[in-house]
């Protein structure tokens, strides 16, 4: 929701709504929702509750065209929740989440042959045991691996070390090497085990490096209303571009204008662009460019 000014403790005029949506969030589940609106096959394997909020996320997924067969439902579960407020004048976020951090199940045979078939496993750093566990599947069967790096905590360097397609954001790589300066800290990662880092700088775009090359892509100006799910959208177009098999600076400079454009919406998803939009979006910037 959007709000005035953030509440302040025991203030009750402190706070003003502005504007209010339920949308679908996460950051391996938005990603796969942008993929499913690209018309890209994507499955989610996951677990909720068997509560309103395990319904929503299912529903959501479905009207967004994400494959939810391996999606469990458990009784004994609570499904993740956040609560997001934006300030409406600087676009600050204050952020309330209920998660349980043991998801209760482990990869079944059909899990790991759905992995194995699959072109990429994307993942984002919860859920440790299950998460590498899959990451390991994947990698033993030559599928590549993609990380949302955000969390940094002690399994992290585990993820890191399974990864071949690590984007981060753009205080992962200090907080996760010590190293401040970004093309040293991306380096680092490089030997830590990914064959590509991408660090996204928000509005400013991001920096893309290999083993053998290096570059920045700009990002794109619009007019701001919530950047939740940006990243997320990000991510999923940089693996839309990769299976389609483009140069890195095309798959940058799309994922770029998908988070971007992600933006204009309140919430997670609304804001989600199509392939129209996104390829007129470009269209246009490359005229007056």
């Amino acid at each position: 929701m959007t709000v005035q000014t953030m509440p302040q403790l025991d203030d009750p005029q402190s706070a003003s709504v502005s504007a209010w949506t339920i949308s679908g969030g996460g950051p391996v589940a938005t990603a796969m929702a942008a993929l499913g609106r690209w018309g890209v096959p994507a499955v989610y394997v996951g677990v909720l509750g068997d509560d309103m909020a395990g319904r929503r996320i299912r529903a959501a997924f479905v009207e967004g065209g994400v494959d939810v067969s391996r999606l469990r439902h458990r009784s004994e579960m609570r499904s993740p929740v956040s609560l997001v407020l934006v300030e409406e004048e600087t676009g600050r976020r204050a952020f309330l989440s209920l998660r349980d951090l043991d998801p209760g199940f482990g990869l079944t045979p059909s899990d790991r042959r759905l992995i194995q078939e699959a072109s990429f496993l994307h993942l984002d750093g919860w859920y440790p045991t299950l998460g590498i566990a899959a990451a390991e599947v994947a990698r033993r069967a030559g599928v590549t691996v993609s990380l949302d790096g955000y969390r940094v905590d002690e399994r992290t360097p585990e993820w890191v070390s399974l990864t071949d397609v690590l984007i981060a954001t753009e205080t992962f790589p200090e907080r996760f090497t010590g190293e401040g300066e970004l093309e040293k800290a991306c380096e680092e990662l490089l030997r830590r085990g990914p064959e590509l880092v991408v660090t996204t700088l928000g509005e400013r775009g991001c920096y893309v490096k290999t083993q053998d090359r290096q570059f920045y892509s700009r990002g794109f100006q619009v007019d701001v209303v919530d950047t939740t799910g940006c990243g997320d959208v990000f991510h999923g177009a940089f693996l839309y571009g990769l299976l389609q098999e483009w140069p890195l600076t095309r798959v940058a400079r799309l994922s770029n204008a998908a988070g971007a454009l992600t933006a204009r919406g309140l919430g997670g998803r609304d804001g989600i662009p199509s392939l129209r939009e996104l390829d007129s979006f470009l269209a246009r910037r490359s005229e007056t460019s």
